[in-house]
């Protein structure tokens, strides 16, 4: 069982043994406890990318070298680490969902509840703040009050003091920026 999340933990009374099997019991929890998990599952997720990498997810020219990683394949690897807490709480992911005159990377619903995810690859200052302002209009879009903004950054770049860790309020959506460093220098080796 995962132990990324403070609801996974064996300890927890939340989950139970009958007849050898395990069984999760998740109570009925409003949103804003599972706000409280994202932290926590974003953390051990860039332990996680720290250690896998994004080699499985490098593109290839046509002479069969590397050449790129694609924004696709690491919203993929993130979308997949979610969706292991969401089976755990009978949550449901849906990507790339159509809002406004957008689609949304991913929306998180766990027990009517909704989350916005919005994830992108770092492609420069100006891209990183208007991902903001994309960001919030999806959020209204779906009447949404919060969002989480994924960047994947390189960390042999250096950035502008604008590319950090943050929780801002733009357009009365309160946004939550989480930056995803990994080294692609090293997943191009070899």
């Amino acid at each position: 069982m995962p132990s990324y999340c403070p609801f996974f933990s064996l300890n927890n009374p939340l989950f139970a043994s009958k007849n050898g099997q395990s069984e999760t019991k998740i109570p009925a929890l409003k949103l804003v406890t599972y706000f409280f998990a994202v932290p926590k599952l974003v953390s051990d997720y860039k332990s996680y990318i720290k250690r896998r990498g994004f080699a499985v997810y490098r593109e290839k020219d046509a002479d069969g070298r590397f050449v790129s990683m694609k924004e696709a394949g690491l919203f993929y690897s993130f979308e997949t680490w979610i969706a292991a807490f969401l089976v755990q709480v009978n949550g449901h992911a849906y990507p790339e969902a159509q809002v406004g005159l957008g689609r949304s990377d991913l929306v998180v619903n766990i027990r009517g509840e909704e989350m916005l995810f919005e994830c992108k690859k770092y492609a420069g200052e100006r891209m990183f703040l208007e991902g903001h302002g994309q960001l919030a209009y999806y959020a209204r879009s779906l009447g949404q009050k919060r969002a989480i903004y994924v960047v994947f950054t390189p960390e042999h770049l250096r950035y502008p003091d604008t590319v950090v860790e943050s929780r801002t309020t733009i357009r009365k959506v309160d946004i939550i920026t989480y930056l995803i460093p990994y080294d692609e220098v090293k997943d191009f080796e070899g």
